[in-house]
């Protein structure tokens, strides 16, 4: 099973960081399709530019569609 942590701040106004949380407890789910469908609606801003590629990666190699 693949395991992974990471912490995002609470930032109200940014929608980003609750979007990050939700797509990492998918992929702890092992729900790759939706997390997927989720990061790639996700704003990309500066602050989450690096977060959301590298969960779309373990979302990637979850689904095994390299």
């Amino acid at each position: 099973m693949l395991s992974f942590s990471a912490v995002f701040a609470q930032d109200n106004s940014n929608p980003a960081p609750q979007i990050l949380l939700q797509a990492q407890k998918l992929l702890e789910e092992a729900k790759a399709d939706e997390a997927i469908r989720i990061l790639r609606s996700a704003d990309n801003t500066k602050s989450s530019e690096s977060e959301i590629a590298y969960l779309l990666g373990v979302a990637f190699h979850l689904k095994q569609d390299y």
